[in-house]
């Protein structure tokens, strides 16, 4: 193991680009042992996954840090230390979970990495590395394998894709008891709250979860003409500017504001911002203004939504219902401002099946539906779980687009690889 150490000679035309840098890190290229700027021994247990959304560089790392013991959280990697507040990483809620702040060139006065609960985050100074060749081709962009994809690879395929399958019903059998357990108890508004976790595709199954439980169905069905502006003024993503915005949204706006102002006082305790939503690296037609307006149109039409979800509602018969949501202003935008050329569906079969596969089809025990379904795509998530688990032959198998065994992935990733903090001596999945 290297130390990462030397002299700062970043200099003007010798900067290698961030992202050069950031994956070099990623490929283990200075080494995993330093010093932090205190002089304490920072060991890299695991690098940790490539963050694709806003946040920081590399999420899910182990960091051991002298007299700390083992952290999992962010890493962040800059030119120079003072970045981090050029770039408002400091009252940015999304870098709360950093544990390491890496740079390469250090300010002329003492720099302390602080996040916005004003946290120290330990600094790392890689001053004299910036230059030592190398390219993105060199460097390793995936998620690290992890010691069972070793272990995997002289296991019959049909051995693996079973245990994922077993692992896979046995994670559908926990969300369909936990939709049961939460309509038992909550009644329609547990399958509410379910159905608006699903909605969050695209990384915010939580904010939209939580907008559900502050907003209530009853509350949605009983006011129907100021549901959309309640959804839009507790989300936080009601502009308050849209003087430079097309005719259209500034209509919209407006009409939502003259509802919204009328009420806010009701739920001023309850707001979500801007910051709560993970919006990038998504497709448009999925931002979340777009999910909050399908919210509306569900709550309006939820006793037939909850008749068919209790009967032997079919996927075609769901990509219907779901196809006759239409709204003349989200249809054509993504946000506020200026539309589209052409009309997108609010809703489309991608999200239609995660629904069918993560609600309806575990709350009514359906497994012979479950383990035929396959899903048109690999998510990003299971994409990750696929290449830190399963050896590098089975990537591209068919068998990754059936749901049952997706879902198997994420068990094994979420049990074991996310709680897993000794860069996977410790993990107790296929360990005799």
């Amino acid at each position: 193991m290297r130390e990462g150490h030397g002299e700062d000679v970043l200099g003007a035309g010798m900067r290698r680009h961030e992202l050069e840098l950031q994956a070099e890190w990623f490929g283990g290229g200075y080494g995993n042992r330093f010093r932090d700027e205190r002089g304490r021994e920072v060991v890299v247990v695991d690098f940790g996954e490539w963050n694709r959304d806003p946040g920081p560089d590399f999420r899910e790392a182990v960091i051991r840090i002298e007299g700390e013991g083992l952290m999992r959280g962010g890493v962040e990697i800059d030119f120079r230390d003072g970045d981090w507040e050029v770039h408002r990483h400091g009252v940015n809620p999304l870098f709360g979970e950093v544990v390491l702040h890496v740079f390469f060139q250090r300010s002329s006065k003492p720099f302390f990495t602080r996040d916005w609960r004003h946290r120290e985050v330990a600094q790392v100074f890689l001053g004299g590395w910036e230059n030592r060749g190398g390219s993105l081709e060199e460097v390793g962009w995936r998620v690290l394998p992890g010691r069972c994809a070793r272990r995997l690879e002289g296991v019959a395929e049909r051995e693996v894709w079973g245990e994922l399958e077993g692992l896979g019903r046995l994670r559908l059998e926990w969300l369909g008891r936990r939709v049961r357990l939460a309509r038992h108890v909550f009644r329609g508004q547990g399958l509410f709250e379910a159905v608006a976790g699903a909605l969050g595709f695209g990384g915010n199954r939580l904010p939209m979860t939580l907008l559900g439980q502050r907003v209530r169905l009853e509350a949605l069905r009983s006011n129907p003409e100021k549901a959309e502006a309640c959804l839009f003024g507790l989300s936080g993503f009601l502009p308050n500017d849209v003087a430079i915005a097309d005719g259209g949204t500034v209509r919209e706006v407006r009409s939502l504001w003259e509802l919204w102002w009328r009420c806010r006082e009701d739920w001023v305790r309850r707001l979500m911002t801007r910051w709560d939503w993970r919006l990038g690296r998504q497709r448009p037609a999925h931002h979340p203004c777009r999910r909050l307006s399908v919210f509306r149109m569900l709550a309006e039409r939820w006793e037939i939504f909850e008749a068919a979800a209790d009967g032997s509602l079919r996927e075609a018969e769901l990509v219907e219902f779901f196809g006759r949501f239409s709204h003349p202003y989200w249809d054509w935008r993504a946000v506020f401002g200026s539309a589209w050329k052409g009309r997108e569906a609010l809703v489309g079969r991608a999200w239609v099946m995660e629904l069918l596969v993560n609600v309806v089809l575990p709350m009514r025990e359906d497994w012979g539906r479950l383990n035929r379904i396959r899903l048109g795509g690999v998510s990003g998530r299971v994409r990750r779980a696929a290449e830190r688990i399963l050896p590098w032959s089975l990537h591209g198998s068919e068998q990754l687009r059936r749901a049952v065994v997706q879902q198997g992935l994420i068990h094994l990733y979420d049990q074991f690889c996310l709680r897993d903090e000794g860069g996977c001596t410790g993990c107790g999945y296929r360990s005799g």
